[in-house]
C-alpha cells in the first residue's frame, strides 16, 4: 500500500512538472530507434554463445517457458525452466505456439531472445541436425500433430517427456467431460471429440513414440497407462520430478489433537475442480468436528472461492514454503485430485517437510504414498475423508510415526533432476558436433526479412549491464 501511494504521488509530480513525459516515452518505445543497435548486439552475443556451446537442444512445448503465451505457467513450463537453468554445457532453445505466431527463443546467459515466426512458416525446417543436436518434445498442444511428427522424424534424434495424457486422450486429465476417471480404454463416443478423432490422434502419437530415442515418464502409473493404450514396446525411462528446495528443515511433530482440542488440516496447491476442489469444499462444510475435536482448515496456494472458514495463507513460494508449513504445524495434509496425475510435485514438497498426507486413489500420488508409507490412500467420498481424519485422532501414536518416516524419505531436488537429464542428453548427443555458423546464419537473416522483426529479452533492464561486462561487445565499437 505504501509503495502504491508513493508511486501515485510521484507519477502526479512527474506529470505536473513534465506534462509531455509519458507521451514522449510512449512514442520513443513505439518507434524503438535503438532497435538496430540492440539487434546487432544480440546477433554478436548469440553467435558467441552458439560458438561456445558444446551442444544445442530444442525444447518443444505448448506454453512459456518463462512468459505465459496461452495461459498461466504450469508444471511442464516450470520443468523446462529447470532444465534451461541447470543443465549446463548446452545452449537451450524453445519453440512455443501462439494464436498468430510460433515463438522460437534462444535462452542465453545474457537473457532470452525471441523470434516470432508467422503461422505460415514451415517449422519442420527447424527440426534439423544442422541446428540442434537433440529435440525434446514436452507437449504438442497448439501444434498440428502431423507437422510435429514430420519434423521429429526428419530430425531423428529426439526424446519425449509425458507430462500429462495429451498423447492418449483429447483431454490432458484422462477424464470425461463429466469428470469420470478413465483408464485409457473405456472411452465412449460422447467423450470429448469422439472415437474417430481419438484413434487418429493415438495412431499419430504411436508413430512418434516408437521412433523416439527415449520416452521419459515420471511415475509407474503413467508407464502402465501408456503401455495399455499404445500396445507397443516403448523406450521408456522413469525420471521423477525434483523439488525446487535445497535445505531440508522438516516441521516439528505437533501435539496430540486431544491435547490441543484442534486438528489442523493442510490443503495446498491450486483449488480447482480437477484438483478436488468440489469434494474438498463439501468436506470443509460437513466435517467440522471429529470426536469432539475441532477441525481447523488451512490453505496455501491459489484459490478464487475458498470457503471463509479456511485460513488462507496465500500463494506459496519455494523459499518460504517450509517456514509457512512450520508456522501452520499441520497434523496432516490432504491432496485429492480427481484425475490421473502423472506426478505431483506438491506431494514431494509435503513429504520433504515431513508432513503425512491423505491422497486420492488415482494416479501417481497413491503409488508414492503407498510405496513410501508416508500417509493414506482414500476413496473420493466425504465419508472416507471423515473416517481417515477420525483415524488420525484416535490412533495418534501410529500417525505420529509417519512424521518421522516422511522425514527420512529421499526426495529428489530440481538440481539433481537436471543432472539426470544431463546424463540422458549426453547419451543422445551425436559424435559429430553441429557447425555453429549454420545455426547463427539461420537466426540472423537480414533485418528487412518479414520473419524476424523483433526480439524480446526476459530482463530488458539488464541491457546496460550486458554492454559493460560482456567482453564480446567490446568489438562492437569497431564494427
Amino acid at each position: 500500500e505504501m509503495r502504491e501511494a508513493l508511486s501515485e504521488r510521484n507519477s502526479k509530480l512527474l506529470s505536473d512538472r513534465y506534462p509531455c513525459y509519458e507521451r514522449d516515452v510512449a512514442q520513443f518505445c513505439a518507434e524503438n530507434p535503438l532497435f538496430r543497435i540492440h539487434d546487432r548486439i544480440w546477433n554478436r552475443l548469440q553467435a558467441h554463445y552458439i560458438s561456445k556451446a558444446q551442444h544445442t537442444i530444442l525444447h518443444v512445448l505448448h506454453n512459456g517457458p518463462f512468459l505465459p503465451r496461452r495461459h498461466e505457467l504450469g508444471g511442464t513450463e516450470l520443468h523446462v525452466q529447470n532444465l534451461i537453468r541447470n543443465v549446463e554445457g548446452v545452449l537451450h532453445f524453445t519453440l512455443v505456439p501462439d494464436l498468430e505466431v510460433f515463438y522460437l527463443t534462444a535462452h542465453t546467459p545474457s537473457g532470452d531472445r525471441t523470434f516470432p515466426l508467422p503461422k505460415y512458416f514451415d517449422i519442420t525446417t527447424l527440426f534439423s541436425r544442422k541446428y540442434f543436436d537433440v529435440v525434446h518434445l514436452h507437449h504438442s498442444m497448439g501444434f498440428e500433430l502431423e507437422v510435429i511428427q514430420k519434423g521429429l522424424e526428419s530430425h531423428g534424434n529426439f526424446l519425449i517427456s509425458i507430462h500429462d495424457y495429451w498423447s492418449v486422450c483429447d483431454g490432458i486429465f484422462l477424464a470425461s467431460r463429466a469428470g469420470e476417471i478413465c483408464d485409457g480404454l473405456s472411452c465412449q463416443l460422447e467423450c470429448w471429440h469422439g472415437r474417430e478423432s481419438l484413434e487418429r490422434k493415438r495412431s499419430l502419437y504411436k508413430k512418434i513414440l516408437e521412433k523416439a530415442r527415449v520416452v521419459v515418464h515420471f511415475s509407474q502409473s503413467t508407464k502402465d497407462i501408456l503401455e495399455r493404450t499404445m500396445s507397443v514396446n516403448l523406450p521408456l525411462q522413469q525420471i521423477p520430478h525434483g523439488v525446487a528446495l535445497e535445505e531440508r528443515t522438516p516441521v516439528d511433530v505437533p501435539e496430540e489433537p486431544h491435547t490441543q482440542g484442534v486438528l489442523r488440516v493442510l490443503l495446498i496447491g491450486t483449488f480447482v475442480k480437477h484438483k478436488g476442489a468440489d469434494l474438498l469444499r463439501q468436506a470443509i462444510a460437513e466435517v467440522s468436528f471429529i470426536e469432539g475435536i475441532r477441525i481447523e482448515w488451512h490453505f496455501v496456494g491459489v484459490a478464487h472461492d475458498m470457503p471463509e472458514v479456511v485460513r488462507n495463507h496465500g500463494v506459496y513460494h519455494a523459499d518460504t514454503l517450509q517456514k509457512t508449513f512450520r508456522e501452520i504445524s499441520p497434523h496432516t495434509a490432504i491432496l485429492l485430485p480427481q484425475c490421473q496425475e502423472t506426478y505431483s510435485i506438491t506431494l514431494d514438497e509435503l513429504i520433504w517437510a515431513g508432513i503425512p498426507v491423505i491422497v486420492s486413489s488415482y494416479g501417481a500420488l497413491s503409488e508414492r504414498v503407498r510405496g513410501w508409507s508416508v500417509g493414506y490412500v482414500v476413496e473420493s467420498t466425504i465419508e472416507a475423508i471423515r473416517e481417515q481424519l477420525t483415524y488420525v485422532v484416535e490412533h495418534w501414536s501410529e500417525h505420529k510415526q509417519i512424521f518421522y518416516k516422511a522425514r527420512e524419505t529421499y526426495i529428489l531436488t530440481s538440481k539433481e533432476e537436471a543432472q539426470c537429464y544431463h546424463k540422458l542428453y549426453q547419451e543422445l548427443y551425436p559424435q559429430t558436433l553441429i557447425a555453429p555458423n549454420a545455426l547463427s546464419d539461420f537466426l540472423t537473416p537480414s533485418l528487412s526479412t518479414e520473419l524476424f522483426t523483433r526480439f524480446e529479452a526476459r530482463t530488458l533492464s539488464t541491457m546496460p549491464e550486458i554492454v559493460e561486462v560482456d567482453p564480446v561487445l567490446e568489438s562492437l565499437a569497431l564494427t
